[in-house]
């Protein structure tokens, strides 16, 4: 992401969920992290995980943000469901 001050590139290791194909950033500590004021801010994010990287727009969804990878790319892979039911 990109820092809504300084104008730099960021990196923050984040929560997410996954939810079929929607992926929810967390604010855990709340929305006063740099972090969630720097994607209000700039919402245009990379992501990486699991091995793969993509960029994306931090869309807010009612509570949460979630993820709107552009075509063609996403950064997560949840090839199951939760080993614990549903």
């Amino acid at each position: 992401m990109t820092g809504r001050s300084s104008g730099r590139s960021l990196t923050y290791p984040i929560w997410f969920a996954v939810e079929g194909d929607k992926l929810y950033l967390i604010p855990v500590k709340g929305s006063d992290t740099e972090w969630y004021k720097n994607v209000r801010k700039i919402p245009t994010i990379r992501l990486s995980a699991s091995g793969s990287t993509g960029n994306g727009v931090a869309v807010r969804d009612l509570r949460w943000y979630t993820v709107e990878m552009r075509e063609g790319e996403r950064a997560w892979h949840n090839p199951r469901k939760s080993p614990y039911g549903r």
